[in-house]
């Protein structure tokens, strides 16, 4: 990877990593990716980049961080490199696009409530360690 390039971390069929990997063609910013396999538990990724496990993350050659979730990445993207915008800059219409972004990722799973009681868990965990980890 060179310094200079963003690092994608995905999986060929995460609609997820689609998303962000768009929005980074659309504005035109040079990045390398990798390919994290998901299903297998990748211990280093989940150890090193997303406690969750999920993509995508893409590591900024700025500061050398970390962001994952591809709606924090994208709205990211948009703070460093302001040309071409993907989201409002009216915040009352970026607020509006948020809550609909959020809205059609949620409904996009049809899941047991056994599914959500196990991500809400691990969402949990993760976030403890992610922030323990911080300080």
């Amino acid at each position: 990877m060179s310094n200079s390039k963003l690092l994608l971390y995905g999986y060929p069929i995460s609609s997820a990593t689609w998303r962000v990997r768009a929005a980074m063609i659309y504005k035109q910013v040079e990045f390398d990716e990798k390919t994290v396999d998901i299903f297998a538990g990748d211990a280093d990724y989940k150890s090193n980049v997303n406690p969750m496990g999920f993509v995508p993350a893409v590591k900024f050659p700025q500061n050398g961080k970390t962001v994952f979730e591809s709606l924090p990445i994208m709205e990211l993207l948009d703070s460093i490199y302001p040309e071409s915008p993907i989201l409002p800059k009216d915040p009352f219409q970026r607020a509006r696009n948020g809550f609909n972004l959020f809205f059609c990722w949620w409904g996009a799973f049809d899941a047991s409530l056994l599914f959500w009681k196990n991500w809400i868990f691990r969402f949990f965990f993760a976030f403890q360690k992610f922030y323990k980890n911080k300080n």
